[in-house]
């Protein structure tokens, strides 16, 4: 069963498990099918959707429920309260931490940037 939608404690909706789940295992599957290009351009009721952006300059819209999932850090120290759109914005020492974890796509779509941040970080 995926995660429902409802009110959220902290603001506006979110996405909340209904059973526990093990490590490793799914808890939702992104619905990548609704591609937002030339053709399939964001109509006026999609304005207040999120957009994903994935491998091959692909934007997708996402659909409910991903499209309410947040950090769910309320009370953790790391909390920044908001996430932001970019690897590129968070605090340098995130994006250290982060560097392993990324997609090879993404570093590939992203080298110059990467290789910017590998100098800066053994500088």
């Amino acid at each position: 069963m995926s995660p429902v939608v409802r009110k959220s404690a902290i603001a506006g909706l979110g996405a909340f498990a209904t059973r526990s789940y093990d490590v490793g295992e799914t808890i939702l599957r992104i619905d990548d099918t609704r591609i937002v290009d030339a053709e399939h351009p964001l109509l006026l009721s999609d304005s207040t959707h999120h957009r994903d952006y994935l491998e091959g300059g692909r934007v997708v819209l996402m659909q409910s429920p991903e499209r309410h999932i947040n950090s769910s850090c309320c009370g953790v120290a790391r909390c920044r309260g908001t996430i932001v759109s970019s690897f590129f914005e968070l605090p340098l020492e995130w994006q250290r931490e982060y560097l392993p974890l990324l997609s090879p796509w993404f570093v590939r779509e992203h080298a110059p940037e990467i290789r910017q941040l590998k100098q800066l970080l053994c500088a």
